[in-house]
């Protein structure tokens, strides 16, 4: 073969590796690296270029420094857009940032340090994906290009960003094995934002058939305890303290404001706001992970069914998961909440815009239609304000989406 022919067909070769055969990590780090470093690349332009936004972020700092000037009833801990809504690791984090960025006037380190998080929730996905047989290494750009979820990261410096970013580590924890690290920190995520609590059912079924019964309760455990002891210095005062924290940091009954609806607009606003929509979407949701679990279950059957079955829930040995499968349980568990949100608000996107490439390569839709869908959705979170229109193209997404897996 002459030298050309070698260079050539090494160089199919390894375009094939790419955009074919995807499933090794050497064309994930040769692609998903340049690609994560360009993206902070762009975080800095942003930061240096576009104006920052304020919108929560000097309500978090008001919040914190009641919490740092020795209030400990959750309920009065609030700021000029409202209490206080998050549980307790959202005060502590914010506090430090309050620390570091002279009272949170130093925008400028602030949003360098969401700079940061942003890479570590890219990097941390991006791993995830690179551990599937399913994503092209490519899609690494379908991951971490989405410039409503930049603007959420580094111009709006909300905790959305934060709690993914640790979420994203947890799951890459349980995608290796590290149970116990991967446990606590998931607690930590959710400590942050309640949001993490959409990854729960697939998160816990995941766990219990990787780990086991018996792991899965002490490590189900740990994480609890890590919930009751980042609650104390707003627990233990009284009882009447306690049900405060409980009812603002966890509050599932929150009414939202159909003005920032970005899934509901197109529904009427008495509707929207009526405890009728919310109990119909809380039995939907349930239905479809019901309906989820049910089918993966069916696709992994074999001639051994019930012995499989059982394997699966830790009766017997453990079964052996992949990747895909631990993937697959954690992203559908939390795209099935975001499909059947009361409300989604524009920050929401940051939630499930890094699992998104992966539920789209789980469809048999042609690569041009799986891109297309993304760019759709993109469009959709970039339109403000939303519209009712715009919420009916979202849902559609959604369906398609649905349909497809």
């Amino acid at each position: 073969m002459k030298p050309e022919e070698k260079g050539s067909s090494r160089f199919r070769s390894l375009a094939e590796s790419i955009f074919v055969r995807w499933n090794g990590w050497q064309s994930w780090l040769l692609v998903g690296i340049p690609i994560l470093l360009f993206d902070l690349a762009i975080s800095i332009f942003v930061i240096q270029r576009v104006p920052y936004t304020e919108i929560d972020w000097s309500t978090y700092m008001q919040q914190v420094e009641l919490f740092m000037n020795g209030e400990r009833m959750y309920n009065r801990i609030e700021g000029d857009t409202g209490p206080v809504v998050y549980p307790a690791g959202f005060i502590y984090l914010y506090s430090f940032f309050h620390s570091i960025t002279n009272g949170g006037k130093n925008i400028w380190l602030a949003q360098y340090i969401f700079a940061g998080i942003s890479f570590l929730t890219n990097f941390a996905f991006v791993i995830l994906h690179s551990r599937s047989t399913k994503v092209p290494p490519f899609a690494a750009a379908l991951i971490v290009f989405s410039r409503r979820t930049k603007s959420i990261y580094v111009l709006r410096l909300f905790n959305d960003g934060v709690a993914m970013a640790i979420m994203g580590w947890a799951a890459v924890g349980l995608v290796h094995g590290w149970g116990t690290l991967s446990a606590i920190l998931f607690s930590l995520a959710l400590s942050v934002k309640m949001n993490i609590l959409l990854f729960a059912p697939g998160y816990a079924l995941m766990y219990l058939q990787r780990f086991g019964w018996a792991r899965s309760v002490l490590d189900g455990g740990l994480a609890m305890a890590i919930q009751i002891i980042l609650s104390l210095p707003f627990t233990l005062p009284s009882s009447a303290h306690a049900a405060a924290y409980v009812s603002s940091a966890f509050d599932f009954s929150r009414m939202f404001l159909h003005v920032w609806t970005v899934n509901w607009k197109f529904v009427p606003e008495d509707l929207f706001t009526s405890r009728q929509f919310a109990r119909i979407l809380l039995v939907l949701h349930v239905a479809m992970l019901a309906i989820a679990f049910v089918r993966s279950q069916k696709l992994r059957a074999s001639s051994v069914e019930r012995q499989t079955f059982l394997a699966k829930w830790g009766l017997t040995k453990l079964a052996t998961l992949s990747a895909d499968d631990i993937v697959s349980g954690l992203f559908l568990s939390n795209f099935l909440g975001i499909v059947c949100a009361r409300s989604l608000h524009f920050q929401f996107l940051s939630w499930f815009s890094p699992t998104l490439p992966y539920l789209l390569w789980r469809t048999r839709y042609p690569t041009i239609l799986r891109v297309s869908i993304w760019l759709l959705n993109e469009w959709v979170w970039n339109q403000f304000p939303s519209t009712p229109s715009t919420s009916i193209i979202l849902q559609l997404v959604h369906f398609v989406i649905l349909a497809g897996l």
